[in-house]
């Protein structure tokens, strides 16, 4: 569990970066054997030269294979076949964005309303993810965060019943404004004013 929160996506990166690296590398490799092969073709004659020929190439292409392999086994494994909330936690970038998309009722060290600053995703990582699952737990913090308030009003507001009608009008208007906010987040998250 410790090495899938640890994984970040841009491990991703890195092993795609790092498997055209490595086939570049032996492109290259076979390409300067063939030339030296060729030079002394007339010494060993051509049928050594083939077969060495055909080993390298064949040499090259098993790297090229493994390598692709590798990558694509971890890719799979790490971060697709892991159930949703470890999924999630390996996508996320640091503890604090954790706690306030997953666990939007722990408020403590949160952005306002619970949400977390775009600038807290890379661009990678939300599409790994996928911007829906975090609208979801934003819009799901929200209305968390609305109904604790609108708890905490009624049970100071008991004597004066007179007041339930406006704050039921307040309410619609508060969703209206949400619904608002919404349209303007062009990216699925919230950007935080400071």
């Amino acid at each position: 569990m410790g090495f899938v929160k640890t994984f970040q996506a841009q491990n991703v990166s890195v092993l795609l970066f790092a498997a055209v690296a490595v086939s570049v590398l032996v492109a290259v490799l076979v390409v300067v054997a063939v030339a030296v092969l060729l030079l002394v073709e007339v010494v060993v004659g051509i049928v050594v030269v083939v077969v060495v020929v055909v080993v390298v190439v064949v040499v090259v292409v098993v790297v090229v294979v493994v390598v692709v392999v590798v990558v694509v086994v971890v890719v799979v494994v790490v971060l697709l076949l892991l159930p949703e909330q470890e999924f999630l936690e390996t996508c996320v970038t640091s503890d604090m964005v954790l706690k306030c998309v997953l666990k939007p009722e722990i408020t403590d060290g949160c952005p306002d309303e619970d949400f977390v600053d775009t600038r807290a995703f890379g661009a990678f990582t939300r599409a790994i993810c996928g911007k829906y699952k975090y609208e979801k737990e934003r819009r799901r913090g929200r209305r968390r965060h609305n109904e604790e308030d609108n708890n905490d009003g009624d049970d100071n507001s008991d004597d004066n019943n007179e007041n339930d009608d406006d704050d039921d009008d307040d309410d619609d208007d508060d969703d209206d404004d949400d619904d608002d906010d919404d349209d303007d987040d062009d990216d699925g998250c919230h950007k935080h004013q400071k």
